[in-house]
């Protein structure tokens, strides 16, 4: 018996050391898609393969050609054959016999991107095997995306909007909720007029687009707004507007998806914007799918994940297109598996992707001619809001204190400035003294019109969503309609009191001091309602304990904050916005949880809400009574909480975005030094994998000081803009980069079939530019603006140094040469 166990031991031991020595088993899963020739699909299936390369997966990708008893076809063959996960979508209502296949052959399925309009169509109810989905709310972007064109025409001064809609393939869910949220933004406006819902059949294509907007053009010449179901679909709706000959700004237009040709136009102003982020559906859902073949059940969390779409504009635009021009390398999709890391909650969304996997480093350099103005100008005198909190405040102490406070704090280090403040004088005498050159910045002000013309403002370092607040007796403010003939209380000349003058002129206006007596006339019954930022309502409703004020409702759009320079200091302007943009995330984020905390009050009465269930319960004679009433009770509660969660959402973005993006130089546009430093690796690596050359250049704008001192700065401003909008046109693909590299030199980063096309390229580059004919009087080589440049080629490059040092050796060749020439050098 003793060599029994001896011999069972032994042969135990070596089944353990031979479980250790296999490796886990290489689950496959497979992906199905209705298309993959469309920009969108095309990105999904990329990402999905990047997140099963992270998580060892075996992904088989089944592209159904837009044909849906294809799709059944391939769902089948994949069981059939052996597969271990599917990831599938309803597409053209066929969830329910994929769902039957992935039962019958007892294959685990999860749904991503478009849902069952059935509600009870939940995961793991009906269909055991259905173990998820992860969907986007396709009706909250219909519904911003109409709302954002509204209010970019409102903005552009197009009077009445009249819209043109552009929908995808009426049988896809995606499509129809888009096109719900898009009716229930658009209905019941006596300003926007809606000509129709067009169909643009289904292939969403950019040909389909281009021929229904030229055939409903026709008929509806003063069509202004065209909002479509998908970016393909706008894109085309551009090409018919160029191919009528119409100017590109006659027309907003829109789209859903973010595809990378449409964050393109809306780089170069054509497209207005567009709706998206939810390719990452398809590398979120592989995820959840892996840990629930791993045995790590993410059910304990949620079986219903829902994803929301994020608007990208002129103003975010380059952060989405970096990530969306890259190879996603960087990316280690293995830090969202709840099996890899068993301490994490699941988190999806882009903003958390991007703040995780693309950090920004702090670069930061101040030319000579800055140092020498700062050397001239070592004190500032700053206009401040002394009864701002949390932003800016005094304390009893008498200090200068708040979130603005502290960047200002930072300011003064990075600059070596010192900043005085002004005591005791009210918004409107602050803005008065700036106006008048009596003070030379203001640290916060609202980046809105009336404000531009006044001062040169720097790119916005917070943002928050605007509210309705009111006692706890209001229900819900429906939109700012709910607020005609209502008095509205705001502080005297901040932004929101310009704002509801300028917009809603069918709302009284009660100017107060502060925000304190602004809330005090909601209080006392003298307003209706207090319009203003969320971040500063919550403070001052906390700190005054104004607990019977409560967050009603919102302000269609997001006050964005900046500082305010003097216009006859455009140096100094740009020198505070290098200064913010070096502010780091974590710096951002410490600054940020010191000062925002959020919290409601509830308006609705829960109790009475019990009440209401019991008697409903209780007294079955009157149910249909309580029934209703219990109805209306749920309604309002419905609406508290959509309120409620709607500014909350505001409020978590708003905090994400608070991190200032710092690559993009604020004069040109283009990308500045810390872009350049983290785009040049991902090229090189990008490199490996093409085949083809990397080219950099440096391009030096001749005789520029003396165009400065002749036409004085802020022509030099404008003659550097004009060059950065034609490098910003003329680096059009993916793997073109254009950067403001300090003062007048430029750089330009790209791949290249070979040398030879890499030196025209630069060539044409350089023709192009002196055909600004900018006026040059001063150049000792022509009497229009002209550029020399230095160009290195590379098919092996290494490191940044060695290219850079290179270019610009060859660029001081170019010089010695005559200048106005381009000098090309290998590496």
């Amino acid at each position: 018996m003793a060599v029994c166990n001896g011999v069972m031991r032994v042969m135990c031991m070596g089944a353990l050391f031979l479980s250790l020595a296999v490796p886990a088993k290489a689950f496959q899963v497979s992906l199905f898609v209705p298309r993959n020739d469309t920009v969108f699909w095309a990105s999904l299936v990329r990402l999905t393969r990047a997140a099963a390369h992270d998580l060892e997966l075996d992904l088989v990708v089944y592209s159904a050609g837009n044909q849906g008893d294809t799709m059944l076809s391939q769902v089948k063959a994949a069981c059939i054959r052996g597969t271990d996960g599917l990831l599938f979508m309803n597409y053209e209502h066929l969830g329910k016999e994929i769902l039957s296949i992935s039962e019958e052959h007892k294959v685990p399925a999860f749904l991503y991107n478009t849902g069952f309009e059935d509600p009870l169509m939940v995961p793991r109810r009906h269909y055991p095997y259905w173990i998820g989905s992860m969907t986007p709310d396709d009706v909250r972007a219909g519904g911003l995306l109409a709302e954002r064109l509204i209010r970019a025409g409102k903005r552009s001064g197009v009077g009445e909007v009249r819209m043109l809609a552009i929908e995808g393939n009426p049988h896809e869910k995606s499509s129809a909720d888009r096109v719900k949220g898009m009716k229930t933004v658009v209905a019941g406006r006596g300003d926007v007029t809606l000509y129709g819902i067009a169909n643009a059949g289904k292939g969403w294509s950019r040909a389909r687009g281009r021929q229904v907007f030229l055939s409903e053009y026709r008929r509806h010449p003063d069509i202004n707004t065209v909002w479509a179901a998908g970016d393909d679909i706008a894109l085309g709706v551009l090409d018919a507007i160029r191919d009528l000959g119409l100017d590109e700004g006659a027309v907003l237009t829109g789209g859903i998806d973010w595809s990378a040709p449409a964050v393109e136009s809306i780089r170069s102003g054509a497209n207005r914007l567009s709706i998206g982020g939810h390719m990452l559906e398809g590398a979120w859902s592989l995820t959840l799918m892996h840990d629930y073949l791993r045995h790590r059940d993410f059910a304990r969390e949620s079986t219903v994940f829902k994803t929301r779409m994020h608007a990208i504009d002129s103003g975010n635009v380059d952060q989405v297109r970096a990530f969306l021009s890259d190879n996603w390398d960087r990316i280690d999709f293995a830090a969202f598996s709840k099996y890899l890391n068993t301490t994490l909650l699941y988190r999806f969304d882009l903003p958390h992707l991007l703040d995780t996997f693309y950090p920004k480093t702090n670069a930061f350099e101040i030319t000579a001619e800055e140092r020498r103005w700062l050397a001239d100008h070592p004190t500032v005198r700053l206009g401040i809001d002394d009864n701002w909190p949390p932003f800016e405040f005094l304390g009893p102490d008498g200090r200068y204190d708040g979130m603005v406070a502290d960047y200002v704090r930072v300011l003064e280090e990075r600059l070596g400035i010192r900043c005085v403040y002004t005591r005791g004088m009210t918004w409107s005498e602050t803005l008065t003294a700036m106006k008048e050159k009596r003070l030379d910045m203001i640290a916060a002000i609202g980046a809105i019109s009336q404000h531009k013309e006044a001062m040169r403002l720097t790119s916005p370092f917070l943002s928050f969503p605007l509210v309705v607040i009111t006692n706890e007796q209001v229900d819900f403010v429906e939109d700012m309609e709910a607020l005609a003939g209502r008095t509205v209380a705001v502080v005297k000349d901040y932004s929101e009191h310009k704002i509801l003058a300028g917009e809603y002129p069918h709302i009284k206006v009660l100017s107060a001091d502060t925000t304190v007596d602004a809330l005090a006339a909601v209080a006392t019954g003298k307003a209706y309602a207090y319009v203003g930022n969320l971040a500063v309502a919550n403070y001052t409703i906390k700190k005054e304990r104004l607990t019977h004020l409560k967050v009603s409702g919102t302000v269609p759009r997001t006050l964005a904050i900046s500082m305010g320079v003097r216009r006859d200091w455009p140096l100094f302007a740009g020198l505070v916005s290098k200064a913010m943009g070096s502010i780091s995330e974590a710096e951002r984020d410490t600054i940020y949880q010191r000062w925002i905390t959020l919290r409601y009050e509830h308006g609705v009465d829960y109790t009475l809400l019990w009440q209401f269930l019991v008697g409903a319960v209780g007294v079955l004679a009157v149910s249909i009574y309580w029934n209703r009433r219990l109805s209306i009770v749920n309604k309002a509660l419905k609406k508290e909480i959509d309120v409620r969660v709607l500014a909350e959402e505001a409020l978590r973005r708003e905090q994400a975005r608070v991190k200032v993006m710092a690559v993009t130089d604020p004069l040109t546009g283009l990308y500045n030094r810390r872009k350049f430093a983290e785009a040049f690796p991902l090229e090189i690596s990008r490199l490996r994998r093409s085949g083809r050359y990397l080219a950099f250049a440096i391009m030096d704008i001749d005789f520029f000081k003396q165009y400065n001192d002749h036409y004085g700065h802020q022509m030099g401003d404008e003659a550097l803009n004009r060059v950065g909008a034609l490098l910003l046109r003329r680096c059009k693909r993916g793997t073109d980069y254009s950067f403001r590299l300090g003062g007048e030199e430029f750089g330009l980063l790209f791949l290249a079939r070979d040398p030879d096309r890499a030196l025209a390229f630069m060539e044409s580059m350089r023709e192009a530019i002196a055909g600004l004919a900018i006026e040059h009087t001063q150049s000792k080589v022509s009497d229009v603006l002209t550029v020399s440049l230095g160009l290195v080629v590379s098919d092996s490059p290494t490191d940044i140094d060695t290219m850079y040092k290179t270019a610009d050796q060859a660029l001081y060749r170019a010089k010695d040469s005559g200048r106005n020439r381009t000098e090309m050098a290998a590496c």
